[in-house]
C-alpha cells in the first residue's frame, strides 16, 4: 500500500513539473516582446472615440440611470475604494537593477508625481484572507463604481449610428484564478504563485452599457473580462429590464462580469490567451493550456452592491498610470513574472486596434456559425505586436450596424 502511494505521489508530481514546463513555455510564447513598449502604443494610438466631460451634467444623468445592479459573492472578493482602501494600504517601489522601497505611506499625490515612471508600482499590504469574509447578515455592501462617458461613430459602406458608451469600472484588491481551474492547473500555479492572489489589483473587467445616442436607448452592453469580452444586444440576446438598470453577477475570485440570467451557479469559459476565441465560444472543448472555467454563483449566496458613483478626472492616475499598480512578482524571488503583474491603468486595457469602443463592440459580437467570420479571423494576423484585422472589422460593422438599426427601429 505504502508503495502504492509513493507511486501515485510520484505520477503527481511528475505531472505538475510538466505542467509547469508547459506553461513557461506557454508564457515565453505568448509574452510580449522584450522591446515592444505597450504603454507607449496605446499612449500614441489614433482613434477618433471622444470623450465626454465628466463636467457635462448628461454624464452623471446617464450613469447613474444606468447604474447596474452587481451582485457578488458573499465569500469573495468586493470591490473597495481605490484610494481610501487599496493606495492608502499600499507602499511604493522601484525596481530598476534592484528593489528600492520608495515611500511606506502612499497618498494620491505620490501617485500624480510618479504616475509616468514605469519602473515604480504599488504593492498593496492587505492579506487577502482578511478580504474574504462572509456577509452572511448584511443586506447591501457599499461600493465605489467609477464611471466615464464616451462617444463613437460606427460606420458601414451604407449607414452610420452615433453611440454612447458609459463604462463602469471597479477596483478589486486581488485577481484570483479562475474557480472553475482543475486542480492540476491549479497545482501548478500554485508553485508559480498564489492562485487566490495571482496579480494585485483588479481594474480591467468593466461594464459597458451601450447608447444610440439620438434617443438614448439601450442597444446593448460589453463585459470586459480579463483578456477577452463579451458582448449582447437588447433584444435580440437580453430583455432590457423596465428600470434600466441591468442585473450582472460576479465571478469568484476572479471578479469577472456576467449578465444574471436564472440565478443559478454556472460555469463559465475563460481564457488566458485572448487568441482562443475557439474554446471560448464553444467551437472545441480542446481546453488550451492557460484556459479554464469561471465559478458564477448562484444568486443566493451573492449580495448586491450599494453602488455609489465616483467620476475622476480623465488624467487621474487610476486610468493613465503607466507606473504599476499592484506588486511586480518574481518566481522564487529570481525570474520576473509579468503575467502576475500588477496592471498599469484603467485605459491600458486593449490593443490599438480595439481601443474604440466601437471596435471591440464588432469584434467580439461573435456568432460561432458564422463561417465567413471565421474564415477572415484565421487569416488574420494577431500577436501582441501586430493585429491587422481591418478586414474583419468592417465585417463586423457591416452586420453591427444593421443590427443596431432593426433594434432602435
Amino acid at each position: 500500500m505504502n508503495n502504492l502511494k509513493k507511486l501515485k505521489i510520484k505520477h503527481y508530481t511528475i505531472l505538475i513539473i510538466i505542467m509547469i514546463v508547459l506553461l513557461g513555455l506557454n508564457t515565453y510564447i505568448n509574452r510580449p516582446s522584450s522591446d515592444l513598449d505597450f504603454e507607449t502604443m496605446i499612449l500614441n494610438a489614433d482613434i477618433t472615440m471622444e470623450n465626454i466631460s465628466q463636467e457635462e451634467s448628461i454624464a452623471t444623468e446617464l450613469l447613474e440611470r444606468y447604474m447596474p445592479r452587481v451582485y457578488v459573492a458573499k465569500d469573495s472578493y468586493k470591490p473597495v475604494d481605490f484610494y481610501e482602501q487599496y493606495v492608502e494600504n499600499s507602499t511604493l517601489y522601484s525596481l530598476d537593477d534592484k528593489k528600492t522601497l520608495i515611500k511606506t505611506d502612499v497618498t494620491k499625490a505620490d501617485l500624480i508625481e510618479n504616475k509616468d515612471k514605469k519602473s515604480y508600482y504599488l504593492d498593496y499590504q492587505v492579506d487577502y484572507k482578511s478580504l474574504l469574509n462572509s456577509l452572511e447578515d448584511s443586506t447591501e455592501i457599499p461600493s465605489k463604481v467609477y464611471g466615464r462617458v464616451y462617444r463613437s461613430t460606427l460606420e458601414s459602406e451604407d449607414a452610420s449610428v452615433s453611440l454612447l458608451y458609459l463604462k463602469y469600472s471597479f477596483a478589486y484588491p486581488y485577481s484570483g484564478l479562475p474557480e472553475g481551474t482543475t486542480w492540476w492547473k491549479k497545482a501548478g500555479a500554485g508553485l508559480l504563485g498564489n492562485p487566490m492572489t495571482w496579480h494585485e489589483l483588479d481594474i480591467h473587467g468593466a461594464i459597458h452599457i451601450v447608447l444610440y445616442e439620438d434617443t438614448l436607448e439601450p442597444v446593448g452592453v460589453i463585459l470586459a473580462q480579463h483578456n477577452h469580452h463579451r458582448v449582447y444586444l437588447s433584444k435580440m440576446d437580453i430583455d432590457w429590464p423596465e428600470d434600466q438598470r441591468l442585473p450582472i453577477i460576479v465571478a469568484k475570485f476572479s471578479n469577472e462580469p456576467y449578465l444574471l440570467t436564472d440565478g443559478k451557479e454556472r460555469y463559465e469559459r475563460v481564457v488566458g490567451n485572448p487568441m482562443d476565441i475557439e474554446f471560448l465560444f464553444g467551437l472545441t472543448d480542446k481546453e488550451p493550456l492557460t484556459a479554464g472555467y469561471d465559478c458564477v454563483p448562484k444568486v443566493e449566496d451573492t449580495i448586491e452592491m450599494d453602488s455609489e458613483l465616483i467620476q475622476l478626472p480623465f488624467d487621474d492616475p487610476l486610468y493613465t498610470s503607466v507606473m504599476g499598480l499592484g506588486d511586480r512578482k518574481k518566481i522564487l524571488g529570481v525570474f520576473r513574472a509579468w503575467f502576475m503583474d500588477g496592471p498599469p491603468g484603467m485605459d491600458f486595457y486593449a490593443m490599438p486596434a480595439l481601443l474604440d469602443l466601437s471596435n471591440t463592440l464588432v469584434f467580439w459580437y461573435i456568432d460561432p456559425e458564422d463561417e465567413t467570420f471565421k474564415s477572415l479571423y484565421e487569416s488574420a494576423e494577431l500577436s501582441f505586436t501586430n493585429m491587422d484585422i481591418e478586414m474583419l472589422l468592417d465585417y463586423q460593422r457591416e452586420k453591427m450596424v444593421q443590427n443596431i438599426l432593426e433594434i432602435i427601429k
